[in-house]
């Protein structure tokens, strides 16, 4: 529900930008420790991010899944990419490689505060003119 919410309030954009969402949620998640407004915040940096990284179109991909140990939140998509020098500084706080006057180089930062204050993990592979990836897991409650 957290995420659909937060991709709820993007439709409208990703529609006028001709990016398709595609969204395939496992549906008995176990249960995680995380502040849902805090999950709405990571889901609409991400989603933001992908939006502003396909400017002619694309496809964002979200999708949930679960193991024994965590619960998986993936954003993917087919945007422009990270160069492989700038993927290492993503969560670099005022890192950015948009127009500075319009960005401040937080919201991955901030994602990345987020994810690791509930002791998850974030993770981000990326290929350039293919696409990017993030995929966070949070510990699930015994």
């Amino acid at each position: 529900t957290i995420i659909t919410d937060g991709i709820y309030l993007l439709e409208s954009r990703c529609k006028k930008e001709k990016i398709e969402v595609v969204q395939s949620f496992e549906k008995q998640l176990p249960m995680v420790f995380a502040n849902p407004v805090q999950l709405n915040q990571i889901v609409v940096n991400l989603c933001v991010n992908s939006i502003q990284a396909m400017p002619g179109g694309g496809k964002l991909i979200l999708h949930t899944h679960s193991n024994e140990q965590n619960v998986m939140l993936v954003i993917q998509d087919t945007g422009a990419g990270i160069s492989e020098d700038h993927l290492s500084k993503v969560f670099n706080p005022f890192f950015t490689t948009k127009d500075s006057e319009t960005n401040t180089g937080l919201g991955l930062s901030v994602v990345h505060g987020i994810v690791s204050s509930y002791n998850g993990i974030i993770n981000v592979e990326s290929n350039l003119g293919i696409g990017t990836r993030f995929e966070i897991a949070f510990p699930i409650i015994k």
